[in-house]
């Protein structure tokens, strides 16, 4: 069980704001659990038990609507306590909130991609390390790498590439410990030239992102990881476009968003090319994934029809690739800061019961 600092209606000195207005300081009292809330990629629909203290319930009575229409507002329904207090330490202050985050037992990721093994060469850490500490995964694919590149001595042609690169996905997801596989079926649009009319980068933009949003209301995921498409491919610009142009419609909104970055650093010793990659200093979270390698490795060998760009770097580049996930986290809004060091929400990160208490803020 973790503490948090309490939630009162006082300035970041322990200063009490909105002096003898039970309304602006149960406005306040909210906001700033809010706050708090938002920092672990929880909500107040997470909220399981509600602790109101006041020394004049009366008071607080005349204004509990504040509180109410705002649990209205964002879906939640805890069980609210009412107690009066004596005195809550800071003369004046009329209210302050406890709170219980409801245990969950498990969680789940939603990975959104553009081809088969974006999954494995790219997010590949990520499926693993959700497997590792529970969670459920699920996978969305918008095509099946119909313009790929056959690997050389593979046998293959470009028409076998759609079913052997599904194949090749599902078995990938399987080793990594997804268990689903969506494909939404659009046809791989290469990397130049005038897009198939049925290609992804031909589709309307507005037909993704309600496709995606259909699924995210389907999974429910806690945290969503898409491709930051700095790589410049067109097909995984759509895919990263509308799952952000999801979450604005969406009726469940998942606790987190990322962006599963390539660093910019290592992608100009790579490529030689200064403008490939996020920045580095726009990256938010840094996961050390070392110990996942060899899993890691299994499920990029399974995409036997591909060669992974990976073959063509020196040991030290590999690793500086594959040893550590990058990601940028875009919802809730990163606030700055050293980087997160995982991408899982608290209650997903070996703290699975939060405790919000009323200590004074400092």
């Amino acid at each position: 069980m973790t503490s948090i600092p309490q939630h009162g209606p006082l300035d970041e000195c322990g200063r009490l704001v909105h002096a003898e207005d039970p309304a602006a300081q149960l406005a306040l009292t909210v906001s700033r659990l809010e706050a708090t809330l938002a920092a672990d990629g929880l909500g107040l629909a997470d909220v399981a038990t509600l602790h109101l203290s006041s020394p004049d319930l009366d008071a607080i009575d005349g204004v509990l609507d504040v509180l109410t229409e705002r649990l209205d507002a964002t879906g939640a329904r805890p069980e609210l306590l009412l107690t009066r207090a004596a005195s809550l330490g800071v003369p004046g202050m009329l209210v302050a909130l406890d709170a219980t985050v409801a245990e969950r037992s498990t969680g789940t990721l939603l990975v959104v991609v553009a081809h088969p093994d974006d999954e494995a060469f790219g997010c590949g850490s990520v499926l693993a390390h959700a497997a590792a500490h529970g969670l459920r995964s699920v996978v969305v694919c918008a095509t099946r790498g119909e313009l790929g590149e056959p690997a050389p001595g593979s046998g293959l042609t470009r028409a076998d590439l759609p079913t052997v690169r599904e194949r090749e996905l599902r078995e990938a997801c399987r080793l990594l410990g997804a268990e689903r596989v969506e494909v939404l079926g659009y046809v791989d649009s290469g990397v130049d030239g005038e897009p198939a009319p049925d290609a992804l980068a031909a589709a309307p933009a507005a037909e993704v992102r309600d496709r995606v949003a259909a699924l995210i209301d389907d999974v429910r995921p806690d945290v969503v990881v898409t491709l930051d498409a700095s790589d410049g491919h067109r097909d995984h610009a759509v895919v990263r476009d509308a799952t952000l142009a999801a979450l604005e419609q969406v009726a469940h909104r998942p606790r987190r968003t990322y962006l599963f970055c390539l660093a910019r650093s290592l992608m100009r010793e790579f490529t030689g090319v200064a403008t490939l990659g996020t920045p580095d200093e726009d990256l938010t979270t840094l996961v050390d994934v070392a110990d996942l390698l060899d899993l890691r490795w299994r499920a990029i060998r399974t995409h036997a029809s591909q060669v992974p760009p990976f073959d063509a770097m020196g040991p030290e580049l590999q690793h500086g690739f594959l040893a550590v996930d990058r990601l940028r986290r875009v919802d809730p809004p990163w606030a700055g800061g050293p980087p997160e060091t995982t991408w899982l929400p608290a209650h997903l990160a070996g703290r699975p019961t939060t405790t919000l208490t009323k200590e004074p803020l400092p």
